[in-house]
């Protein structure tokens, strides 16, 4: 079962925030045949965005991340909403030839000329927006500087993948730490120690068998929760394809009228084909 786990430290005035989405990344990157670079960093992205996500508190709240450093694989956009997730990456086929591998490998994939962005629909008049300028590209650091400069948050972000020799993932875990605002400046020194670690944390996210052994790296004596299920679903439907046909150029719209042809609209998310009849395109206009 994929999963969300929180946990809470008492003693260093941190909250911690496990997932464990090895299971429904699967699902997303089969379906979008993701090379192995491309793989990670759509999982890394997705996985970072449930976390932020987690501490939304109704079903029908939403996050949407959107990352796009100018890499080869393009733009990548992650949506949590209720416990669902799904996600999908501009160009999960790039050439691999162009990444040099003496460097960092996932910064060479995303880029680091652009931006990313987080999108927070909570309900309310306007969705809350913030926006940064990449400082890695290799994401995890990326979503940290984020919520320090957008949200004010003293954090931690830390994913990590591994893949099978098939190019399927076999674990993706990722872990979210952050301070309560009653934290003090301790509290903040020993948070820093632990983002100074950052590389023995991702890697001890990969090797323990046990979620709880990964909230006792925060703090061993950290109280944690009941875990709450994920899963990949996407919320497309016939009804939002046949709305998207109003973003056709007029004059794609009339040629399919003449021609009482059809329009092809696929979903980036789940790749599902919606095929529009002049018929359908009709009835939208009168409406």
């Amino acid at each position: 079962m994929d999963k969300i786990v929180k946990g809470l430290s008492n003693d260093h005035n941190i909250k911690i925030t496990i997932t464990d989405a090895t299971n429904l990344l699967n699902e997303i990157i089969k379906l979008h045949e993701t090379n192995p670079l491309a793989t990670i960093a759509l999982a890394r992205t997705t996985m970072a965005t449930i976390l932020i996500g987690s501490d939304m508190k109704e079903e029908s709240d939403k996050i949407t991340s959107i990352l796009n450093g100018k890499g080869p694989i393009g733009t990548i956009m992650a949506e949590y909403t209720g416990h669902k997730v799904r996600a999908f990456c501009a160009n999960p086929q790039f050439s691999l030839e162009e990444i040099d591998r003496d460097h960092d490998v996932i910064s060479q994939v995303v880029g680091t000329k652009g931006y990313l962005q987080v999108i927070k629909d909570l309900g309310m008049k306007e969705p809350f927006t913030g926006k940064i300028k990449l400082i890695s590209g290799e994401i995890n650091l990326d979503f940290t500087y984020y919520l320090v400069q957008s949200e004010q948050i003293k954090s931690l972000i830390a994913c990590s993948v591994k893949l099978n020799k098939d190019n399927t993932i076999e674990k993706a875990v990722g872990l979210y730490a952050q301070l309560l605002p009653e934290h003090q400046e301790e509290d903040i020194d020993y948070l820093e120690g632990k983002v100074e670690n950052l590389g023995s944390i991702t890697e001890k996210l990969i090797e323990s068998d046990d979620l709880k052994n990964i909230f006792h790296l925060i703090d061993p004596a950290c109280k944690i929760y009941e875990p709450e299920e994920i899963k990949f679903s996407c919320s497309c439907s016939f009804e939002k394809a046949l709305e998207s046909v109003k973003l056709l150029g007029e004059e794609q719209i009339n040629e399919v009228l003449e021609n009482n042809s059809e329009v092809e609209i696929v979903c980036d998310f789940c790749r599902t084909k919606y095929l529009i009849s002049s018929d359908d395109i009709k009835k939208l206009m009168i409406s």
